[in-house]
């Protein structure tokens, strides 16, 4: 519970002091503020429900926050209500983005993976999904179902610097093109 100054009960008892006392228990109890808490909070305080990852600030606070165990981030490069198309057999790059910075992701108990929903357009095709930075391929996923599913890729090693990872897809075969649904960068504290 917040902090919340002790005081002499007033000589005659009033709505108005009443609704005032009830406002500073509420203030007391509600808000994170370092008034209301003058000697600190203890962490189990923190629960999913109660930490979002903006008010951490940056992710390299989470390497202080051992509580935090089995927490995902995902970074959103592209969610569609309706699959689109890819029928490229090249690799192209399928729109969204997300900067990337090393200093944030990676520390020593953050796991990065490649997540996406997409389908071929049946069982002879391949529908292909590669992460890229600047130096190349970092995951690939694949999927020869005609049913939209559920990848994840491994644990890959974080590119290094500040750059852009970008989606990229194809199909196997021309005429039978891939359908994209979501695709998102995760970042898992371990």
């Amino acid at each position: 519970m917040g902090y919340l100054n002790s005081e002499k009960p007033p000589e005659k008892w009033s709505s108005a002091w009443f609704k005032m006392f009830v406002e500073r228990i509420k203030l007391a109890v509600n808000d994170l503020d370092i008034n209301n808490f003058p000697t600190g909070i203890n962490g189990a305080l923190i629960n999913d429900k109660s930490l979002s990852f903006e008010s951490i600030g940056n992710a390299y606070y989470l390497s202080k926050l051992r509580q935090l165990d089995g927490l995902e981030l995902q970074y959103v490069f592209f969610a569609n209500t309706i699959p689109f198309s890819v029928s490229s057999l090249a690799l192209i790059n399928v729109g969204g983005y997300v900067l990337f910075d090393d200093v944030l992701f990676t520390n020593d108990n953050i796991k990065l993976y490649f997540e996406a929903t997409f389908s071929s357009a049946d069982n002879t095709s391949t529908a292909t999904l590669e992460l890229h930075g600047v130096g190349g391929k970092l995951a690939e996923l694949t999927t020869n179902t005609v049913n939209i599913d559920w990848k994840r890729s491994e644990a890959f090693t974080p590119p290094t610097g500040t750059q852009t990872l970008l989606v990229k897809a194809k199909t196997s075969d021309e005429d039978k093109p891939a359908s994209l649904l979501s695709a998102r960068l995760i970042l898992k504290i371990n």
